[in-house]
């Protein structure tokens, strides 16, 4: 080897799903020591070796329906810093989405936003936690930094009124050597509309009701009673929780 000649040498390793952004893992080379040894050298600063970028991630959710009793589209999309890859195993977890009759199972959750990520079936909890992975670990999809990915899945809505509790999402990464590391996206954005943050649950109410009867003969076997409202609500399903209430109320008249 002819002194003041560069040697480069390379080798693949696999980064850590843990944060290590900004730290300088400094390396050293050592020479044979059969040579006598030289002192090692730290090397270049150009590209810290084992530097792991944050994963940050933003996110935005909103809902089809704020009727009670009504299928609710819940659509969510996200973009992460980093490039996702399969071997840290990327996961979504959505927690906050309480208010729905869907009992505790598993859920569909439809992709879009980028070729070769197909449905999932993604973990259902009816406190209102929704958890989604992203690729299978034999996946060789790379998903690249700041592409905006959306998922949608439907739940059924309660009949109680409610605001919009809230929602968080979580990205996870993990790998067979390191536990789960979770990003958070902070506040999730949400749509203009009110009635799109997702779970607010519209209260219902009668503006208007009328009874009438075709006959006021004693014992009379031919009276028929017809009932006419107005309410708030404009969804089939929610006439149908109205006539149900309706209902009941006249078995009190």
């Amino acid at each position: 080897m002819l002194a003041g000649v560069s040697i480069k040498m390379s080798y693949l390793v696999d980064n850590t799903p843990s944060i290590w952004a900004n730290e300088a893992h400094a390396a050293f080379f050592t020479w044979d020591a059969n040579t006598g040894g030289i002192p090692g050298k730290q090397a270049e600063a150009a590209a810290y070796p084992m530097t792991v970028a944050d994963a940050n991630v933003t996110s935005a959710i909103e809902q089809s329906s704020s009727t009670p009793c009504d299928s609710n589209f819940i659509s969510v999309t996200f973009t992460s810093t980093v490039d996702l890859y399969a071997s840290c195993s990327p996961t979504i977890s959505l927690t906050g989405l309480s208010g729905t009759d869907t009992t505790t199972g598993t859920l569909t959750a439809s992709f879009t936003g980028m070729t070769g990520i197909d449905d999932k079936q993604a973990s259902w909890d009816q406190a209102g936690v929704f958890t989604v992975s992203i690729l299978s670990s034999q996946s060789d999809i790379v998903i690249p930094a700041h592409t905006a990915i959306t998922f949608s899945f439907t739940v059924l809505n309660q009949i109680p009124a409610q605001s919009s509790p809230g929602t968080t999402l979580s990205l996870i990464l993990q790998d067979d050597f390191h536990s789960a590391e979770s990003h958070s996206s902070g506040d999730m954005g949400l749509p203009a509309n009110s009635e799109q943050y997702p779970l607010f649950i519209a209260a219902v109410s009668i503006t208007t009701q009328n009874i009438t009867q075709t006959s006021s003969n004693p014992c009379s076997g031919m009276c028929d009673c017809h009932t006419t409202y107005c309410s708030t609500l404009q969804h089939t399903a929610a006439h149908a929780y109205m006539a149900m209430v309706i209902a009941r109320h006249q078995r009190h008249i």
